[in-house]
This record gives structure tokens, C-alpha cells and sequence, in this order.
């Protein structure tokens, strides 16, 4: 009975080394297998998030870029127009014949036009003018509306509105205006796609 005690205590023991064994097996391929894996994993799961943040800021950028590219297009345009309304010289007689229709279309009567200084820079001249006329006030306003959307470049650089006739409610009108000339070609830059 004895030797039976011994072979189950020895079955025991072998079992236990033999479970300790497994264990340890297990222990090992995870340690060496399965835990190089798991950081292979974790570390390709980081380089997936990063490419993801990249590929997101680049297609914002790509998106930003497209909208400046139409942006500098538009600005481009405008440009373009913003010259067309400059003529390369003066003009001072072609402007007072714009003016005479401008106010006539208006319902002004323009009783002066005097050329007064002009002043030439490196790309844009200016010519100053003194106009003054009559008429009822809201043809007055009329008149300035059709003369800031006029084809010629200009800017109103003094203003003076006065009573001519209270009874008929007629306006006196003086102004001084900028009128801009090119004095050389000027090229906007080109809008590289």
C-alpha cells in the first residue's frame, strides 16, 4: 500500500512538473511569440492613426488650396475689370462727354467742368476735375450712383451739396473728382494651377 501511495504521489509530481512544463511553454511562446506580435500590432495601429491624422491634414490642405486658387482666380478678374476702367491717358474730353450722358440719363444739368491738376506716379496718374450742376435731389443721388458704376475709374475726392432753389426743391451739386490714367502697362501676376 505504501508503494501505491508513492506511485500516486510520484503521479502527482508528475503531473504538477508536467502542468508547470505547459505552463512555462506557454509562457515562453508568449513571451517571445506572442508578445512581439502584440507590439508589432499596437505599433501598426499607432503608424495607421498617424497616416490617418496626415491624410486628413492634407486634405484639408488640398481643400484650402483649391479655395485660394478660386479665390486669386476671382481677384484676378476683378483686377482685370478694375484696369479695363483705366485708360492709358487722361482723357479728360471723353470723360466729359461719360459725365454729359451720365447726367443727362439722370435728369442733372452740369453747368461746370474744369480740368484742374494731374499727378503722374510709377504705374497710375491722376487727373483732378471740378464739376458743378443742379437738380432735384434724388436725381442728384441718381447721378452719383450712375457715376461710381460709370466704365471710367474714378473717386469723388470733395463733395458739397447746397439749396439752388428751395421753392422748386432743386440741389446744387460741387464736386471734385479723381479720374486715374495708366501711365504704364501694368500685367497682374499669372495664377499658376
Amino acid at each position: 500500500m505504501e508503494r501505491q501511495r508513492e506511485l500516486i504521489r510520484l503521479n502527482y509530481q508528475l503531473n504538477a512538473a508536467g502542468l508547470l512544463g505547459v505552463v512555462g511553454v506557454l509562457a515562453a511562446v508568449w513571451f517571445f511569440g506572442l508578445r512581439s506580435a502584440r507590439q508589432e500590432s499596437v505599433a501598426l495601429a499607432y503608424r495607421q492613426s498617424q497616416l490617418q491624422r496626415f491624410l486628413e491634414t492634407e486634405t484639408l490642405l488640398a481643400a484650402e488650396f483649391q479655395s485660394r486658387q478660386a479665390a486669386l482666380v476671382t481677384q484676378r478678374q476683378e483686377t482685370e475689370q478694375l484696369l479695363d476702367r483705366i485708360p492709358t491717358d487722361s482723357r479728360e474730353a471723353d470723360f466729359l462727354q461719360l459725365l454729359s450722358d451720365t447726367a443727362e440719363q439722370s435728369g442733372v444739368t452740369l453747368q461746370n467742368f474744369q480740368p484742374l491738376s494731374s499727378l503722374v506716379g510709377e504705374h497710375i496718374g491722376t487727373t483732378q476735375v471740378r464739376i458743378s450742376g443742379r437738380g432735384p435731389y434724388q436725381n442728384l443721388v441718381e447721378f452719383l450712383d450712375r457715376l461710381r458704376q460709370t466704365s471710367r475709374m474714378n473717386r469723388v475726392s470733395r463733395f458739397e451739396l447746397g439749396v439752388a432753389d428751395a421753392s422748386r426743391n432743386v440741389c446744387s451739386i460741387e464736386l471734385t473728382l479723381d479720374l486715374f490714367f495708366n501711365v504704364q502697362a501694368f500685367e497682374p501676376p499669372s495664377v499658376a494651377g
